[in-house]
């Protein structure tokens, strides 16, 4: 086996989402695969700059195949300080129905005295488009 091969079967098996760009609001995309009919999780991290960070994430699934995130942070007019602050968020999800599915995300500004008072700011956006870790091995 090749050594490339062997680096890309060792990411894969821990994070098996294919690379895709990322919107503007997260900087990093972590998948544990649970296999279809298990459960997995997805990690969204990154770094905020002069608002509040994401406090929440939440998700629904729509049908076997398609898991969609909502990552919310308090509103635009909340004082947090003018800091670069890393932030990072896990969501458990599943079972899921299909070997292969789609990860979406969409960001939301809430009122923290009211968190039912939501704004859209982005997305839904694809997050990360993931495959079971064997779906990646070549074969020479």
């Amino acid at each position: 086996m090749k050594i490339c091969q062997i680096f890309c079967l060792v990411v894969l098996m821990c994070s098996p989402a294919m690379a895709i760009d990322l919107p503007w609001w997260v900087q990093r995309v972590d998948v544990t695969y649970g296999g279809v009919g298990g459960r997995g999780a997805v990690t969204l991290s990154g770094q905020w700059r002069d608002t509040c960070i994401p406090d929440a994430i939440g998700h629904r699934q729509l049908g076997g195949n398609e898991v969609q995130l909502e990552i919310t942070q308090p509103g635009l007019n909340t004082a947090c300080g003018d800091a670069i602050t890393p932030w990072s968020l896990t969501e458990e999800f599943g079972p899921i129905d299909s070997p292969r599915f789609s990860i979406y995300g969409s960001l939301v500004s809430v009122d923290p005295r009211d968190r039912n008072v939501r704004q859209n700011l982005a997305g839904p956006d694809l997050l990360a488009s993931v495959a079971p870790p064997s779906a990646f091995n070549s074969k020479d």
